[in-house]
This record gives structure tokens, sequence and C-alpha cells, in this order.
């Protein structure tokens, strides 16, 4: 996991990720954004998370329109958007 798939809460990244939720009335503010690329990417998260007992929240493609749907406050969110556009290109490569 790179140092650019972790975005800290104040920055203009964290925001503009923040902003780019379906609903921002659901999204709370975490500490950071985790935005893993690859399937081991979630795998290391997720372990390093519950191994260290941090709560966190999982943003994926669901249209939650309630707080708490698409995010967490006080904890990390586990952005899948990187990942699921991983696999977007390489289905869309695989299928021509």
């Amino acid at each position: 996991l790179s140092k650019g798939q972790v975005y800290r809460s104040g920055t203009s990244s964290y925001i503009d990720r923040i902003k780019s939720y379906f609903s921002i009335s659901a999204a709370l503010e975490p500490w950071c954004i985790v935005l893993p690329s690859t399937t081991e990417d979630v795998s290391v998260v997720i372990k390093t998370l519950t191994t260290h007992l941090c709560p966190f929240g999982i943003q994926s493609g669901g249209h939650g329109l309630f707080p708490g749907a698409n995010s967490i406050r006080n904890g990390v969110t586990v952005d899948l958007g990187e990942k699921e556009a991983a696999l977007g290109r390489r289905i869309s490569t695989t299928s021509r």
C-alpha cells in the first residue's frame, strides 16, 4: 500500500474523496481514508485494522443515504473505489 493511497483528514485529497460520495449527508469524517487497489492491499488493510482493534467502515459502490452507510467517524474508511476501478479496467481490456 503506497503513501498516496492513504488520505489524512484535512488534506485536499481527503476532502475531494468525501465530496465524491453519493450522499454527502451520509459521509462521516473518519481519521483517514484508505484506498486499496488490489485484493492483497485489502487483505493487509483489514488484517492490520482488526489486529489493532481499529474501528473501520467500508465505502463501496452502494448508495446508502444514512450516516454510517458509507463511512465511519472515529475510525478508518476503507474505500474500495480504486479496487473497483482497477477491476473494471481489467474486464474492459480482456473483453475486447
